[in-house]
């Protein structure tokens, strides 16, 4: 019970560092791409998108340390699909439109 505490203090410690614009070693991939992939993506909203999964991800552990043994089970898959989520959105809505990117292409795509 303790160890869910911990863990969610430790979520809690990491969205407030990405809210901050410090906490770019956290996101796994991220950190370790080239600066022509880095460059694809919206930093900032990329920060802030990790920073309101690992909120959510500490809201639902705090719950579950609360009340363990009602959601030990819909707290699994509910980690499950905010993690899912959370990648499905990086990869669309934080991506720099390609106009945007430098060295882009020039005129942009009609929208």
């Amino acid at each position: 019970m303790t160890g869910l505490w911990i863990t969610a203090g430790l979520c809690l410690l990491m969205a407030v560092l990405l809210f901050c614009g410090k906490g770019g070693f956290i996101i796994i991939g991220y950190n370790t791409a080239p600066p022509e992939v880095k460059a694809t993506f919206n930093r900032k909203k990329l920060y802030r998108a990790v920073g309101v999964l690992f909120l959510v991800l500490a809201a639902m552990t705090a719950a579950a340390a609360m009340w363990f043994d009602l959601l030990h089970v819909v707290y699994t898959y509910a980690m499950v699909i905010a993690i899912a989520a959370c990648m499905f959105y990086c990869l669309g809505y934080c991506r720099v439109p390609k106009e945007d990117r430098p060295g882009g292409e020039e005129g942009g795509s009609g929208r």
